[in-house]
């Protein structure tokens, strides 16, 4: 996970959003890796696959701190 985050940090967004993926093949409820990939997928356009992804984030994680922040995202993807 910490991979994901470096990658992504670091401009690697597409190297990101691997990790992240296999991420989740090992642990499909993974909030952490929904929500990187959820940001990834926003960095590379596609606003369909981003908000799949952080609303699972939500399910999975609803009381987390950034949820607020995550639902403006949410919002501003126009979902």
């Amino acid at each position: 996970m910490r991979d994901g985050a470096r990658l992504y940090l670091s401009g690697k967004t597409d190297e990101a959003k691997k990790k992240f993926q296999g991420a989740l093949l090992l642990d499909s409820r993974s909030a952490a890796a929904h929500r990187g990939l959820g940001f990834a997928y926003q960095k590379l356009g596609d606003g369909a696959k981003a908000a799949q992804h952080l609303q699972r984030y939500l399910e999975l994680a609803p009381g987390a701190r950034d949820a607020a922040d995550i639902r403006a995202r949410l919002e501003s993807l126009g979902k």
